[in-house]
């Protein structure tokens, strides 16, 4: 929790802008609220409140208006607010006070709160302005994570994995990208789904290599499992898009893959593996929370709210 208020601080006001930005040491500096992820996601000009004191920008809270609705985390896991060290508990709460009685429909897609954001929650349920959906997250602590405490299906499949000779690499190579994709495709197509981005945008998240890292695990030649991954800021790094195909699936090459990715994280300096959703619409994906269970992966809600 933040620390209680001191003393009185000069009036406050809540400006709104188009630059994201424009308001430095926020926390989390999240990757999504930026301009360069918003720019990928064609939001060019976004709404932006933010909340001043003291001559100094302490807060902001980024929208996208589509049709009658402003949303924060637009074609994002989460957007939500974010805060400066020097704002104090009293101020903060101010500003969510004050952004929710904005006079106008708008959608909050919270972070989970291993980020930090549970007092944001109660905050905005306090408010008593919302629709609240509570999701299911899951996610790993890095630097606890020990491939000895997995479950002990995984830990054989991990190992049948490496006799096999399944192998990982990440690759920038433009060609092996193209090639990944068509495969992301044809697994979601297995599942009787569609993938949830286009080819165009897919490459061009890949060419900001500093926040966008492609994952494969191959067989000899060939493509079994991949995934996506996304640095959402130096502390956690969010598993985006990742896939396996069918006829792989008995030998769990996404739990092979999942073991590399964590110590190399592990020795990238990250602290989180976000590991994403596993609910929809607040139904819990059960096999699927099973499977990052029994992987270390610690569950954490995930808030969304409607006004």
């Amino acid at each position: 929790m933040l620390p209680e208020l001191k003393a009185e601080q000069n009036t406050p006001q809540i400006h709104s802008n188009t630059k994201t930005d424009s308001t430095t040491n926020v926390r989390p500096d999240l990757f999504y609220n930026s301009e360069k992820y918003q720019k990928l996601q064609g939001i060019n000009n976004p709404i932006v409140h933010s909340y001043e004191s003291e001559n100094r920008a302490k807060g902001k809270i980024a929208f996208h208006q589509t049709n009658d609705f402003l949303i924060s985390g637009h074609n994002a896991p989460f957007g939500s607010f974010q805060f400066s060290d020097n704002i104090d508990n009293r101020e903060a709460k101010r500003f969510i006070h004050d952004v929710s009685n904005i006079d106008q429909h708008f959608v909050i897609r919270h972070y989970p709160e291993f980020y930090g954001s549970s007092w944001i929650s109660e905050e905005l349920v306090n408010t008593g302005k919302f629709e609240v959906m509570k999701d299911l997250n899951h996610h790993i602590v890095i630097s606890n994570s020990n491939s000895d405490d997995f479950h002990p299906m995984q830990k054989r499949r991990i190992r049948k994995c490496q006799k096999l000779g399944f192998t990982v690499h990440q690759t920038e190579n433009k060609a092996e990208q193209e090639k990944a994709y068509e495969f992301i495709k044809s697994c979601r197509l297995e599942q009787g789904l569609t993938i949830n981005i286009s080819k165009e945008k897919y490459m061009a998240s890949l060419d900001i290599a500093d926040h966008y890292h492609l994952f494969l695990v191959k067989y000899e030649e060939e493509i079994v499992c991949s995934s996506l991954l996304v640095k959402v800021n130096n502390e956690v790094i969010y598993n985006y898009l990742p896939a396996s195909s069918a006829r792989s699936k008995k030998y769990s090459p996404m739990a092979f893959l999942i073991d590399y990715l964590l110590k190399h994280y592990h020795d990238a300096g990250f602290k989180y593996f976000d590991w994403g959703q596993t609910s929809i619409d607040g139904v819990e994906q059960e096999s699927l929370a099973q499977f990052k269970e029994r992987m270390g992966a610690i569950r954490s809600d995930k808030y969304t709210f409607t006004k």
